[in-house]
């Protein structure tokens, strides 16, 4: 994506896969997964799949860590397939909204890769829309949560008109309409409710008893909670679980 929110991107010289010693000399101790370039962090990996790329051409590359504006690390990659990082090398995995952008199959991969690369005690927090309040909210006459998250979408299309109808479709204030948009829109490929994220993350190697539902910027690592968006804030599970 070009973009003129970036200034700058540095291709670092060392190529994958990365090592420990790599990582630990430059201060990255955790990972944000699905940030794109709008939620960068300082000490950690920052991955998305999306190529950024500024407006004098300066661009990331596939496979390759990146120095965004002399301030984050960012990799360009695919975490439904192995990721090019040792094993158990961070603190903290932080993963908002993008779960619901892959197969079901595809996130098991990608949350047995968080379960390898998290050190025992390592804290993994993951957010997507909750089904459940989607059919709690079809099923309220007041129409409280859907009238509420359709003022939300209205104001994101307003402040991103460049990402066009296919990103930001006119609301439809029916319920049903906004049942069907978390399916249709938005590139969606699987919605979850808690029950159905337990799933996924047994799936993965993640022991049940370290799963627990979490709430908007309050978890097990408060830094960590910190990185959640305010505007995902009222359509979100928040989850968190524990690398044994």
């Amino acid at each position: 994506m070009i973009t003129d929110q970036i200034q700058t991107v540095e291709l670092l010289d060392h190529a994958p896969p990365y090592s420990e010693a790599f990582l630990a000399a430059r201060g990255l101790v955790g990972l944000n997964v699905g940030c794109a370039f709008w939620n960068l962090r300082p000490a950690c990996v920052n991955i998305d799949l999306l190529k950024v790329e500024t407006l004098g051409g300066q661009a990331t590359e596939y496979g390759r860590i990146a120095i965004l504006d002399n301030r984050a690390h960012y990799l360009e990659y695919d975490v439904t397939t192995p990721i090019p990082l040792p094993d158990a090398s961070f603190e903290w995995l932080h993963s908002e909204h993008l779960i619901e952008h892959i197969s079901q199959e595809g996130a098991i991969r990608f949350l047995k890769e968080a379960h390898r690369l998290l050190k025992p005690g390592g804290v993994l927090r993951i957010s997507t829309p909750d089904l459940a309040i989607y059919v709690e909210g079809y099923r309220d006459p007041a129409r409280t949560f859907f009238n509420k998250h359709a003022r939300i979408i209205e104001q994101l299309g307003r402040m991103y008109p460049e990402a066009g109808s296919d990103a930001f479709p006119e609301v439809q204030r029916r319920p049903a309409w906004m049942v069907n948009q978390i399916f249709k829109y938005w590139g969606h490929q699987w919605i979850y409710d808690f029950e159905e994220m337990v799933y996924v993350l047994r799936e993965a190697g993640f022991d049940e008893k370290s799963i627990e539902r979490s709430s908007f910027r309050r978890g097990r690592a408060p830094k960590v909670a910190e990185i959640d968006l305010v505007m995902h804030r009222d359509e979100t599970l928040y989850v968190e679980a524990i690398r044994t």
